[in-house]
């Protein structure tokens, strides 16, 4: 923070974790890539969901370690957000990136 400035505002959309949400269902496994040749693909889960406020949800993880390979919402209001995730490293090497600055207190 070089202006040791701070702005709150309130959220004015739903917030949707990453992950797969609760109540989702299981699509079922594909590979991307190959599963014919050793290494050469990554074996994933599908997953989808229907919110109550009509928002839609499709979500691609690796089955091993369940690390975001694609997450799609889709609302009447905003309409389709799409995120690939690239060079995905597991865990949180620092969680005090999650403390705000003392001048946002």
């Amino acid at each position: 923070m070089k202006t040791k400035e701070c702005e709150k505002r309130e959220l004015t959309d739903v917030w949707r974790p990453f992950g797969v949400p609760p109540n989702s269902t299981f699509l079922g496994e594909d590979y991307i890539g190959t599963g014919g040749l050793p290494g050469a693909g990554v074996l994933v889960s599908l997953w989808s969901n229907e919110f109550l406020d009509g928002d839609k949800y499709f979500g691609i993880f690796t089955v091993e370690a369940c690390l975001p390979f694609q997450e799609e919402h889709y609302s009447n209001r905003t309409g389709l957000e799409s995120t690939t995730f690239f060079d995905v490293t597991g865990g949180i090497s620092d969680p005090n990136v999650f403390i705000p600055p003392r001048e946002c207190m």
